[in-house]
Order: structure tokens, then C-alpha cells, then sequence
């Protein structure tokens, strides 16, 4: 959902990919509260870029937990910093096919 809210065209013409990465529970994941952050999903993206920059230069975790707005309330989006040292600890998992539902890409 978040590739298509972001698309700037329906008619996706490469093939989508789900990586599965596996989270070790020493890895610490620092998830955000959107009631904490009044404006985190304000359309310019401000503060939400302002609160990611700062997580990735403070490398406070190696993986941020944030809510999607294409799915709220229920979606969440892991962002990984490659910088911080724990994230040599993650896992890839299996890589799935994307299915698109011809109704959400096809043009009307």
C-alpha cells in the first residue's frame, strides 16, 4: 500500500518484492508513539523526517517502528538503520512475490 500511496502512475510496470527480516530479541526497537509526536503524519513529512534524522544520528536502535498511513491503525513500517552495529545482527528471511489486486493498479 505504501508503494502505491507514493506512486506517481497505477501502471507498475517492475516486479514487487516482500523481504522477511528477522529481528533478534537483543536487537532493541524503539517504536514510535504517534500520540507523542503531535504532526508525525502531516503531508509535508517535516516532523516526521526531523524525528527520523534525529534517531539515525543519535543510533539510539537499530530498527524504528512507526505506524503507516496507508494502514493505520493497525500497519506498522520498520525502518532499519545499516549503520548502527546491531543491525549486522539482522536476518534476512525469505523473499515473496507481491500480488498486486489488478484493482488497485489497474487504470480507470
Amino acid at each position: 500500500m505504501e508503494v502505491l500511496a507514493h506512486a506517481q502512475r497505477r501502471d507498475l510496470k517492475v516486479d514487487y518484492h516482500c523481504l522477511v527480516i528477522e529481528i533478534p530479541p537483543t536487537v532493541r526497537i524503539i517504536e514510535l508513539d504517534p500520540r507523542a509526536i503531535l504532526g508525525w503524519d502531516e503531508p509535508d513529512y517535516v516532523i516526521s523526517r526531523q524525528f527520523g534524522d534525529r534517531w539515525v544520528e543519535e543510533a539510539r536502535s537499530a530498527v524504528l517502528c512507526v505506524p503507516s498511513i496507508t494502514g493505520r491503525p493497525h500497519e506498522l513500517n520498520y525502518i532499519i538503520n545499516p549503520h548502527h552495529p546491531d543491525a549486522r545482527k539482522l536476518k534476512k528471511g525469505q523473499q515473496h512475490p507481491v500480488i498486486w489486486d489488478e484493482r488497485l493498479v489497474s487504470r480507470r
